[in-house]
């Protein structure tokens, strides 16, 4: 981990968060509590487990890199990685008030690890990380303007947030959110009884491409599209995207779905309340089918020509593994990863950028290629 040098005051730096011990710590803390909430008949999902919240937690330390965050407030964007999602519904829907809660949280559990001096933090560390876990899913505020997209955070719950938020997104990208995307909204969201798909009328067995399709373009043009970040985090963001749009042309020529198609489905399917899956998502985009259409080709990366001109490969690999992952989502996603014998050329391309992730070698290459 690169630390810029900056002058850090001894009362800070000796902060217990900011040594690898008090982060083993708190993994060790955030590991039982998922344990005992599965325990206790809670549904912890792959989206929201805890390999999850660990990658995150290494994510987080390069975008403080890019960004100049001294050793200190690196650490805390780690522990406000690790405490991001400690609770958590096993959908998506915006009515519940999962940040808030997962914020309170993780202040009451560090004021607790704090009394009984296993990870001593200060009450503007614990303030600063719950303020960035209840913001964990908003764009920092600063980014929707062009003219202020590139500015540099000076309030810690800001630097926080930025750094969560960031390393969050961009865990929902690149070769594992192939895997976890497939299990978590296929499987998860459309396979048990109470996915939320269901409530549009899609069915397990029959529409597992068709929901990851739509989830990917959602994100690739609403809720995370490339074009926000900031210049400096582009070299850890660019790839990522790319595999991802690679993966989704593969599902969109598969299933003959167009960007048309696609949109007049998130404007056209309503649940028994009337309300389409815009609505019910909350979504920031236009609510006319056509002017959705133009909106997600511009901003997704991916247009209806590239759909056409998309190889044989990509088809047959992104359904094999759509098909292999949502099959399988009960099951822990990393042994899935590794065991996975793909077919495809592409799908074992993606299979070995994956192994590459869980064992770790991919954040070590990052973390090189930054300390150049």
């Amino acid at each position: 981990m690169v630390d810029r040098g900056e002058p850090v005051d001894k009362r800070a730096f000796n902060e217990a968060l900011v040594n690898k011990e008090a982060i083993g710590n708190l993994k060790l803390v955030v590991m039982d509590d998922i344990k005992t909430r599965q325990e206790r008949g809670g549904d912890v999902s792959e989206a929201h487990s805890f390999a999850h919240l660990n990658n995150v937690s290494r994510l987080a330390p390069f975008v403080g890199t890019l960004y100049g965050y001294t050793s200190r407030e690196q650490m805390l964007a780690q522990a406000a990685s690790l405490f991001h999602d400690l609770v958590r519904s096993p959908s998506e829907d915006p009515k519940v008030k999962d940040e808030e809660a997962s914020s309170n949280a993780a202040k009451s559990k560090l004021e607790e690890l704090n009394n009984v001096g296993i990870v001593v933090t200060t009450p503007e560390a614990r303030e600063a990380i719950g303020y960035a876990i209840e913001r964990q899913g908003q764009y920092p505020s600063w980014f929707a303007d062009p003219s202020t997209r590139e500015q540099v955070p000076q309030k810690l719950g800001d630097k926080l947030w930025l750094a969560l938020f960031v390393a969050d997104k961009l865990e929902a990208n690149g070769v594992r959110v192939i895997a976890r995307r497939s299990s978590f909204v296929a499987g998860d969201r459309l396979k048990r009884e109470d996915g939320d798909w269901r409530q549009f009328g899609f069915k397990p067995g029959q529409d597992e491409g068709k929901v990851v399709a739509i989830e990917s373009m959602v994100r690739l043009a609403i809720i995370n599209p490339e074009e926000v970040y900031p210049k400096r985090l582009k070299p850890i963001v660019g790839l990522l995207y790319q595999v991802q749009r690679e993966f989704v042309l593969g599902i969109c020529k598969s299933l003959g779905l167009s960007i048309e198609d696609l949109a007049k489905i998130l404007i056209n399917t309503r649940n028994k309340d009337g309300k389409n899956i815009v609505e019910v998502r909350k979504l920031k985009c236009p609510s006319d089918a056509e002017e959705l259409r133009r909106f997600i080709e511009s901003r997704s990366g991916i247009s209806e020509k590239s759909i056409q001109e998309t190889s044989a490969d990509y088809v047959s690999s992104a359904m094999e593994t759509v098909n292999y992952f949502s099959n399988r989502y009960t099951e822990d996603l990393d042994n899935l990863m590794t065991r996975w014998g793909p077919k495809g050329d592409a799908a074992r391309d993606w299979q070995r950028g994956m192994v590459e992730y869980v064992n770790g070698q991919w954040f070590d290459k990052v973390e090189a290629s930054l300390k150049k």
